[in-house]
């Protein structure tokens, strides 16, 4: 299963994670392109990801209490 929003990795300190910015969430900040394969075959719960990020140029990451706004030159291609 692709992990394109984020990424939770273990810290330093036993039992504490820390959040990593996956590649759909740095393409999303710095402007750059993401090239989906498939796309029609992705699953539901990817789409249901990428919708706002398409309608509202926005990415909610309700976890973490963030929304990260799409930069101008991100583009999607599927």
């Amino acid at each position: 299963m692709p992990k394109l929003s984020l990424v939770i990795m273990c810290a330093d300190v036993p039992g504490e994670f820390v959040f990593q910015p996956g590649t759909l969430t740095q393409a999303i900040s710095q402007g750059t392109w993401i090239i989906i394969e498939d796309i029609d075959k992705i699953p539901f719960d990817i789409v249901s990801t990428l919708l706002p990020i398409i309608e509202k140029g926005e990415l909610s990451i309700p976890s973490r209490g963030m929304t990260i706004p799409v930069h101008e030159n991100f583009r999607l291609f599927g």
